[in-house]
């Protein structure tokens, strides 16, 4: 976290077990890891003798308690998008390795992120300030009329949503389409939570 690393863990098994056996705070997990290292100092040459086919039954139930099935099956009728970045985040878990279908996971979440938040931002056009002369508006912006403005060379438009690089062609698009015979222009972003561009 501290260079803007992603917090994550390497035992998920061994959390999820703790939790299902009715660990409550963090010191049951720090008993469980006492215990655990303590175990390993003792009895680490008697693991030896475990058959990994043992291990491997162990993790495959420890796996299908931790699987939630009804979870599962409601992300899976969610969008397309949360559908597909679930399935490709679970296949790589179990076919190729944890890190890598955390770090394909995330990416495609992140993708889907910006791809919805760039299609949530509207850019409409505005009623003129200065006829209203209401400072602090609250309540929504009735449409644009050329005819009530006090100034017909003033064009204003109203941005809301988050302005950030993926919006910034939709903003570009209802830009261009302003006549270039327009002496003023003024741009409302009083709903704009956040500039990143």
């Amino acid at each position: 976290a501290l260079f803007g690393g992603i917090c994550t863990t390497g035992t998920i098994a061994r959390t999820a077990t703790n939790v299902r056996a009715g660990a409550h705070g963090p010191v049951s997990g720090m008993i469980h890891s006492a215990l655990l290292l303590a175990l390993m100092l003792v009895a680490a040459p008697l693991a030896s003798y475990i058959p990994l086919a043992a291990l491997a039954g162990v993790l495959a139930v420890v796996c299908w308690n931790m699987f939630e099935k009804q979870a599962f099956a409601t992300l899976l009728r969610a969008s397309r998008g949360d559908a597909l970045v679930l399935m490709a985040t679970f296949l790589i878990v179990i076919f190729r390795d944890l890190t890598e279908g955390i770090v394909v996971g995330f990416a495609l979440g992140s993708i889907l992120f910006i791809d919805r938040m760039a299609k949530s931002i509207a850019v409409e056009p505005d009623q003129g300030v200065v006829q209203d002369d209401v400072a602090d508006r609250t309540g929504a912006a009735s449409a644009y009329d050329s005819s009530e403005a006090s100034d017909a060379d003033t064009v204003i438009y109203r941005i809301s949503g988050a302005f950030f690089f993926g919006a910034a062609s939709t903003v570009a698009t209802v830009l261009d389409r302003i006549a270039d015979q327009r002496k003023n222009f003024i741009l409302d972003c009083s709903a704009v939570p956040f500039f990143d561009s």
